[in-house]
């Protein structure tokens, strides 16, 4: 596995200030400060996620790998909860 150092040292500023600020927050007793936190909380992890994605403009490769026949099968039918479920109607 190959380590970014780069995204490693973003993420850990990103998240261990946040932590910090959810540690905080368990300590004041104003209930609407807490939702307030959290709200805030919320909302930058959704921009680190959109950040994140919006910079992943790489892509990637994958192999994939079916076994058994069934594992086609379940693939044909969209998933494995797809299937067991058709397979409970038919019968």
């Amino acid at each position: 596995m190959r380590v970014n150092p780069v995204l490693v040292e973003r993420d850990l500023r990103f998240f261990l200030v946040r932590y910090a600020v959810a540690v905080a927050a368990s300590f004041v007793p104003l209930r609407s400060v807490k939702v307030a936190l959290a709200g805030a909380l919320l909302a930058t992890y959704g921009y680190y996620v959109w950040r994140t994605v919006r910079a992943d403009d790489q892509g990637f490769r994958a192999r994939l790998r079916l076994a058994p026949p069934r594992e086609r099968e379940y693939l044909q039918h969209g998933g494995i909860l797809q299937y067991v479920l058709r397979r409970l109607l038919e019968t």
